[in-house]
């Protein structure tokens, strides 16, 4: 009987934990890219020097894409002020990201510093809503480039960064 009530139990823990799971995960640009030029198309006679040294980059801004960044479709945050000090302002941003079409995904782009290179990643379908967090000091300035999302197919789930 113990064990008819033991598996009874877990049964309906795990039930439970599936009903109430929240699907939640972070996006985040890659920290550094390490970048080694290429040529293509080099004229006869010439001959590329490989440096040991290569370009590394860091991630300055993050964007939210309805369909691929190239269709231009970019997604506008809701902006909330979430807090005020006397050093400055904390803003959360949120995306709504449950597709209208059903085969088109939403994607995040990362744009470096002093470079042309843009990466995209699909935000997966089972999520409707990212969130950001950036501070302005009392001057107005930005101290942190939003380069990271928080999603979750919960609205009303917490997702701090």
């Amino acid at each position: 009987m113990n064990k008819k009530i033991l598996r009874i139990t877990v049964v309906s823990m795990a039930w439970l934990a599936a009903v109430f799971a929240v699907n939640a995960y972070q996006i985040e640009c890659p920290k550094a890219l390490k970048v080694k030029t290429s040529v293509e198309n080099l004229p006869d006679g010439w001959e590329v020097i490989e440096s040991e040294d290569s370009t590394l980059y860091e991630p300055a801004s993050l964007s939210v894409f309805y369909n691929k960044p190239v269709k231009m479709i970019e997604q506008k945050p809701q902006e909330t002020l979430i807090g005020r000090k006397n050093w400055g302002k904390q803003f959360e941003l949120t995306w709504l990201v449950s597709p209208p079409i059903e085969d088109v995904p939403f994607y995040v782009n990362c744009s470096y510093d002093g470079s042309f290179i843009q990466l995209i990643k699909k935000i997966d379908r089972s999520v409707n809503i990212c969130k950001s967090f950036y501070s302005e000091d009392k001057y107005g300035k930005v101290e942190n480039s939003i380069v990271s999302l928080n999603c979750t197919n919960n609205e009303t789930n917490e997702t701090n960064n």
